[in-house]
Order: structure tokens, then C-alpha cells, then sequence
């Protein structure tokens, strides 16, 4: 699970498997378009596979920064059709607040083809995935920067609302008991239920407890077609709700203004190899609100066949719960699904 800068219930099985030493990159600004942005379709763009990307961007400076600030900006945060009439707004104040921050990344080869990348997810149907799919392989500084104006200093584009996707599970289905101190180590997620923030190689997380805080130090892999891959890193801290043990809270986080509630389902804690945490989160962020997912850590790098059992009955209880409880939601999609694809993914698993 990656940290949410930005959702559909199907299990991915994450590969740990896949954590040998594979072509990695020294650096995102040498990545040559072709091969950073191939699954986005606009490898044809390029005129040969070896042209690096700040050959576009020296082109791109040919033309006036601020025309090209002014045609980025509305062609890169078009809104969906439901908000069309918000559109114009969203252009005219990323131009008047935000016009040196969307300069700087023009100028900037991995802000520049983030732009780029953004520009080929306009209207598909999976059109939130694919933009964080570009976040993924183009994050930077000069990236955070902007997003920093434009979504949560000034505002300029619309937050997504909460849909009831992820609504809040019921208390009965939480762990009775959980000590975050059991929860030190070394982690791996070996599966996910968001393929969207959840399903990445080589998920390794280290926990450890902090002045009353669990911390983790959580890395995890960004792969390219090209079988290359980044490694990207984060330090989260939650805080254990003194009422509800099977409650985590990571708040109070300064980029986008993040805030991920876990939510522990089921856990068991016996120094063995088998050793397991089923998390459930939801989470909003000034970008979207709402988003969520779930992930199974385990000690070993392959989920282990002797607890499917406990997770199918875990994600049976949360799926009917899920069901339940969206009518506390204000607005609930009739599509809510439920998790049986997750368990009998989970079965699949353990007859291999």
C-alpha cells in the first residue's frame, strides 16, 4: 500500500516474488519518454526510443511559457463532464494563482512529462487510475509543488467526493485487542484489494513504536515495461484509538493533507512465519475523498495457505458489514460491491 497523493474491489495477488535486482533507475529525469510513458500511447510522439525526454521539453521552450501554462492547464485538469460548468474556474485560477508553479514544471523534465502523461487519461474509463498510474512513474518535487498550489493552497481543482465506496466498517468486525508493539518488524503485503494503491512489488515495510506512535518506514516498487522499476519510500505514524484498539489514525500529514484510518480486521501475533495483520483503510486527502482499499501483511514474502481460512472469514464479515452500513453514507453507489471475488481469489491461493 502506497501513500494516497490522489476503486474497484477485485483481489490482486501482489508478486513479493519479484524483489530480485531488476534494471533500476538511477534517476526519473533520464528515463526516455518511450519507455516511462509507453502504456499511456504516446510512445508514437517520440521519434526514436532513444530520445530522452528533456529533448521534448527544450522544444516545449521554444514557446512562450505562459501560453504554454495556459493550454497545459486546461487541457490537464479538464474536469469530468458531471462538473464541466467548474472547468473555465479551474483554468482561470491555475493561470492567476498558481502561473509560476505550472511554469516551473514545464521546465522540469519529470513535472513536464507528468503533463503529458496526464493529457492521454482525458475521458477514459479508467481515467482516476491512469492519472495516478502517471503520478506514480513522474512523482517529484517541482510535481508536489504545483499540486501543492493548485489542489491545497489555493484550491483551483475540485476535491472528489466521498461516493461510499469505502464506508465505515461496523465495530463488531474489528479485532477486540491489538498492541501496536506486536506490529514491530519487518512486513510484507502479500495481498491487496485496490490495484490502484494496493498491488506494487516488493511492498517491505518496518514498523516500530515512537513515543506512543506506530511508525513505519514503508517502501515499495513502481514498475515500467520495460522491466525496469523506482523504488519509492515513505514514513507513516498512526495513532491507536484509545477506545478502539482495531483503529489506527494517520493524520495531521502536511502534503495534500492526508488522512488514512486503518481499520484491523483480523491479526495474529505468534513469532511465527504464518504471523498476519488484515487491514481495511479509508482515507481522504484535498484531492479525493473517500478512497480506500485493503492489504494483508504478512511475515513471510508469500501469503501463507494456513491463514486464508481467517481472511475469508475476515473479508466475508466486512463485505456484509460494507453492505450494511452504506446506508450511513449521504450518497451510496447502488453498484457497492461485495468481496466475494477477494475470497475466492483467497481459495484459488490456497489450492495452488
Amino acid at each position: 500500500m502506497k501513500v494516497r497523493s490522489h476503486t474497484r474491489f477485485t483481489l490482486w495477488a501482489v508478486s513479493q516474488k519479484k524483489c530480485h535486482p531488476l534494471k533500476k533507475r538511477k534517476s526519473q529525469q533520464n528515463v526516455p519518454i518511450i519507455q516511462g510513458m509507453q502504456n499511456m500511447e504516446i510512445a508514437e510522439k517520440v521519434r526514436s526510443p532513444e530520445e530522452p525526454l528533456f529533448g521534448l521539453v527544450k522544444q516545449w521552450r521554444q514557446v512562450c511559457v505562459t501560453a504554454m501554462a495556459s493550454v497545459f492547464a486546461c487541457i490537464v485538469f479538464s474536469i469530468p463532464s458531471a462538473e464541466a460548468v467548474d472547468s473555465l474556474k479551474t483554468c482561470a485560477c491555475l493561470l492567476k494563482e498558481c502561473r509560476l508553479e505550472l511554469a516551473k514544471c514545464i521546465s522540469n523534465p519529470s513535472c513536464a512529462a507528468n503533463v503529458a502523461c496526464l493529457q492521454t487519461c482525458n475521458d477514459r474509463p479508467d481515467e482516476t487510475e491512469c492519472q495516478i498510474k502517471c503520478g506514480d512513474l513522474f512523482e517529484n518535487s517541482v510535481v508536489d509543488e504545483f499540486n501543492e498550489c493548485a489542489v491545497s493552497r489555493k484550491k483551483c481543482v475540485p476535491q472528489k467526493s466521498d461516493i461510499g465506496e469505502f464506508p465505515v466498517p461496523d465495530p463488531s468486525t474489528l479485532v477486540k485487542s491489538f498492541s501496536i508493539g506486536d506490529f514491530s518488524g519487518k512486513w510484507y503485503i502479500t495481498s491487496g484489494l485496490n490495484p490502484t494503491f494496493d498491488a506494487f512489488d516488493c511492498q517491505l515495510h518496518e514498523f516500530h513504536v515512537e513515543s506512543g506512535k506506530l511508525v513505519g518506514n514503508l517502501t515499495w516498487r513502481i514498475g515500467t515495461l520495460d522491466g525496469g522499476f523506482f523504488t519509492r519510500s515513505a514514513v507513516q505514524r498512526f495513532v491507536q484509538d484509545p477506545l478502539q484498539p482495531g483503529v489506527l489514525y494517520n493524520h495531521d500529514n502536511e502534503y495534500l493533507h492526508y488522512q488514512d484510518d486503518w481499520y484491523i480486521l483480523s491479526s495474529k501475533f505468534e513469532n511465527k512465519p504464518d504471523d498476519y495483520v488484515f487491514v481495511y483503510y479509508r482515507g481522504r486527502n484535498d484531492a479525493w475523498d473517500g478512497y480506500g482499499g485493503a492489504v494483508i501483511y504478512t511475515r513471510s514474502a508469500v501469503l501463507p495457505d494456513t491463514i486464508v481460512p481467517e481472511l475469508e472469514r475476515a473479508a466475508k464479515s466486512v463485505g456484509a458489514t460494507s453492505q450494511s452500513s452504506s446506508k450511513r453514507t449521504t450518497r451510496v453507489d447502488p453498484s457497492l460491491p461485495s468481496w466475494r471475488g477477494w475470497r475466492r481469489r483467497l481459495r484459488k491461493a490456497r489450492r495452488r
